[in-house]
């Protein structure tokens, strides 16, 4: 096991260590390199006459004083008053920092990470409960750098994959903006781009609460909740979105969607920038499914479809009428 650096020592020793750094250090500590190292600190700190710094732990030197002590009556009254005020609050110091850092209560800070994925591309995320995402291009999601015993919560946009793992003394959240999904161990997907007007949430097994402002409702498997951020309105139908992207396959499934929702899929999958310069194409309708296609080929199929016509322009692709 390698050495932590003296600051990470330190910093764990006066209680500023975060759990992972506190866990190390702790560990290295028990090792015998690591009891060298405290047996020498001390002698140090003893010899400076600093033993009462509160990073300091007994060395060697200092519990054969103090056996030796100990083997007199009058010494060890001696020992109890003398070493007492030094040895209790280390023995505190380390067993407050060892619990509080392995096993973090629910009022200790939490420190929060953020993983935002790049338009274009997708990436898995696993969490230390074995819960697993599955993020698509331009999906972002914020997360503690570990779960309390009471809740696992998250901050969500994009559109992901969630399969989470089963605790149901421990719900799973994930909050979106005014919409809330509660969860005890299920898989669905959910569509929540910041600039579109709805979350879509569609579940295909177990069973999630969604919490608005003003509304609640359960979803069981096949059914899909859409909310309307601008009204606030809360529905749930049955059957497949119009959009509809599995990232585990690489699968995107359009049923009778217009061509605006249409392009925005397809820009967030190929990273591509699409501006329409004929409004009169934004009513044609699109029923087809997709499977490993270049940007190129979608778009063939689309012209195919309807009388549209893709021409690129620098960085972006305009759409007009053939």
């Amino acid at each position: 096991m390698k050495k932590p650096d003296e600051e990470t020592i330190k910093r764990v020793l006066d209680d500023q260590g975060n759990a992972e750094e506190s866990r190390y250090v702790i560990t290295w500590l028990g090792s015998e390199e690591g009891q060298r190292y405290l047996a020498e600190h001390i002698d140090q700190q003893w010899n400076n006459g600093q033993i009462r710094m509160p990073n300091e732990i007994p060395s060697t030197r200092m519990w054969k004083q103090i056996s030796q002590q100990m083997s007199h009556p009058l010494g060890f009254i001696r020992f109890k008053w003398q070493y007492a005020a030094i040895l209790i609050p280390i023995i505190l110091v380390i067993g407050f920092i060892s619990y509080r850092n392995l096993f973090p209560s629910s009022e200790s800070p939490v420190a929060w990470r953020t993983l935002s994925v790049p338009y274009g591309e997708k990436t898995n995320l696993v969490f230390q409960d074995g819960t697993s995402v599955f993020l698509g291009p331009g999906a972002s999601i914020r997360y503690p750098v570990s779960f309390t015993k009471e809740k696992r919560e998250v901050d969500f946009s994009g559109e992901a994959y969630f399969d989470v793992a089963s605790n149901p003394e421990c719900p799973f959240i994930i909050h979106i903006g005014d919409v809330s999904v509660n969860v005890l161990g299920t898989s669905f997907n959910v569509m929540a781009n910041r600039q579109d007007e709805n979350i879509q949430v569609k579940l295909d097994e177990g069973r999630i609460n969604l919490c608005t402002n003003s509304s609640q409702t359960t979803l069981h498997p096949g059914e899909c909740a859409v909310y309307n951020k601008r009204t606030e309105d809360l529905s749930v139908r049955t059957g497949t979105n119009t959009c509809y992207a599995d990232w585990k396959s690489d699968l995107i499934r359009f049923n009778d969607a217009l061509l605006p929702d249409v392009l925005e899929i397809i820009s967030r999958k190929y990273n591509a920038h699409f501006q329409i310069t004929d409004s009169t194409v934004c009513h044609y309708c699109y029923t087809l499914t997709l499977k490993g296609k270049t940007l190129r080929e979608v778009l063939s199929s689309m012209e195919n479809i309807t009388p549209l016509q893709f021409t690129s322009q620098n960085d972006t692709i305009l759409v007009s009428k053939k």
